[in-house]
């Protein structure tokens, strides 16, 4: 993704790593971004958004798990191994990206590139280095 790329001595680049994705994912927010991401989709697919929506909060919200024989149910985030890991945290950060990256305009004219691999992301940042603390700071 980064052949061809010039950049300039100024520009700094950046790596952030979202700590602990997968189990810090509000339910609710996963769930609103599962369905921002649904509705995109048109109307061709709304019919069924409901049920995916239905299904996904049972995933989300029956999920336990044994740990030193003792048995323990996950409030927040999703365990790792569901199925449904990767593509929810996927659609969790891009409806993050979509609230505060692409439409904050405070900064993201400095955003020259970014790029994401789940919860591993890339930035070619050209603002003032003391601005991007206020990017990697949102929740």
């Amino acid at each position: 993704m980064l052949e061809g790329i010039t950049v300039d001595p100024e520009t700094l680049l950046v790596t952030l790593d979202v700590e602990s994705l997968y189990s810090s994912i509000p339910h609710i927010g996963g769930i609103q971004a599962t369905q921002f991401f649904l509705e995109q989709r048109g109307l061709q697919f709304s019919q069924h958004s409901h049920h995916v929506l239905e299904f996904l909060s049972f995933v989300l919200t029956h999920n336990y798990f044994l740990f030193d024989t003792k048995y323990f149910h996950q409030l927040r985030g999703t365990a790792m191994g569901t199925s449904c890991a990767p593509s929810y945290a996927n659609l969790y950060l891009g409806w993050w990206e979509e609230k505060f990256v692409y439409t904050n305009s405070e900064w993201s004219d400095k955003i020259i590139l970014w790029l994401r691999f789940i919860d591993d992301i890339l930035i070619l940042w050209g603002g003032v280095p003391k601005h991007l603390f206020k990017v990697s700071s949102i929740h």
